[in-house]
């Protein structure tokens, strides 16, 4: 299990608050009303213009989706479906 672990963390990217700053208070406009723990991980998907993986619902309001694409694991699921099996 420990190697597995360490397997993932070293092929995460950590980034401190700082490097997001900018789009803080973008991300509490959009999300604070529903849940303040989500303004972090959506500031930094606005930062690093990508999208984001998460089933969390409160991602699920259109003040989130219209300024980033949110991924569910339901979504995930059927396009990794869409590939040829290399099995």
């Amino acid at each position: 299990m420990e190697k597995a672990l360490n397997l993932i963390y070293s092929c995460l990217l950590v980034y401190p608050e700082e490097f997001y700053q900018d789009t803080i208070q973008e991300s509490r406009n959009r999300i604070e009303k529903r849940d303040q723990g989500d303004i972090s991980p959506l500031a930094l998907t606005l930062k690093l213009k990508i999208p984001i993986w998460t089933n969390d619902l409160d991602f699920q309001i259109p003040e989130v989706k219209e300024s980033v694409h949110v991924y569910t694991t339901e979504d995930l699921i059927k396009i990794l479906k869409t590939y040829p099996d290399h099995g």
